[in-house]
């Protein structure tokens, strides 16, 4: 089910706006087949659509692009990282070798999981899914 946002008092959904662009057409072609619109208005489209990347999707490696620009959500939920992060500061955030030192050492002192995520402030999905590339678990 696809949910629309109207523009202004138009009929005129964000989505059809942003699917015109997606296929090539310039803002001149929206403004002529939508006449009550302004420049200002597709551009607050494509504001929209960054500002929900940014704040709703989950972060690097859970949305791309493929090669024919299909966007591919991972796991098949949106997220907002703001709340997560509330929880769990460094969720999401790219992993970095200090603390992949940091998460092994942790894991053979007999830390369990949940205790590990705590003190990483990540997920505990995330500190098993890390656990296992790093092939410290099966």
């Amino acid at each position: 089910m696809e949910k629309s946002i109207k523009i202004g008092n138009t009929d005129v959904t964000v989505t059809e706006v942003i699917r015109d662009l997606a296929e090539g057409k310039v803002h001149d072609q929206i403004l002529i087949r939508h006449p009550e619109l302004s420049l200002r208005d597709i551009l607050g489209c494509l504001k929209l659509a960054a500002d929900m990347i940014e704040h709703f999707v989950t972060a690097e490696g859970m949305i791309r692009l493929d090669g024919e620009f299909r966007v591919v959500a991972y796991a098949g939920k949106v997220v907002s990282l703001d709340e997560i992060r509330e929880k769990h500061p460094r969720a999401y955030a790219k992993w970095q070798p200090q603390e992949d030192n940091h998460l092994a050492a942790l894991y053979k002192s007999g830390k369990t999981v949940k205790e590990i995520a705590v003190v990483l402030k990540r997920q505990t999905g995330a500190v098993w899914a890390r656990l296992q590339r790093l092939e410290l678990i099966k």
